[in-house]
Formats: C-alpha cells, sequence, structure tokens
C-alpha cells in the first residue's frame, strides 16, 4: 500500500515539475511574439515618421521616389 502513495506522490511530483516548465517555455513565447510584434510596430512608427517629415512633405516615400526617377 505505501508503495502506491509513494508512486502517486513521485507521479504528483514529476507533473508539477512538468507542468512548471511547460508554462515557462509558453511564457517566454509568448514574451518573444510581443518583442516582435513591438519591433514591427516600432519600424511601422519610424517608416510613418520618415514619410510625414519636413523632407518629404507629407507625401510617400514610394512617390517621391517615383519623381526622383522621373527626372533622371
Amino acid at each position: 500500500m505505501s508503495f502506491i502513495i509513494i508512486t502517486y506522490i513521485i507521479i504528483a511530483f514529476l507533473a508539477g515539475v512538468l507542468s512548471t516548465i511547460g508554462f515557462y517555455v509558453l511564457a517566454d513565447r509568448i514574451a518573444s511574439k510581443k518583442i516582435e510584434q513591438q519591433d514591427a510596430y516600432d519600424a511601422y512608427l519610424e517608416t510613418i515618421k520618415l514619410e510625414n517629415s519636413e523632407e518629404n512633405k507629407g507625401t510617400s516615400l514610394i512617390f517621391n521616389r517615383y519623381e526622383n526617377d522621373q527626372n533622371f
């Protein structure tokens, strides 16, 4: 009888350890996804700043590049 109780305690302990490790792995993946999304959003904001800069006078970068190509 004590063998069954000891086995149950060991299995419960291992299940707790494995679920904790799984939780940390999942949390790390979620955090890395959020970092990637934040980096993409920062790059998007930088593009908006470049498009709205005084040098571009509110036009898009693609349009300015097209105009510059037409001048040559």
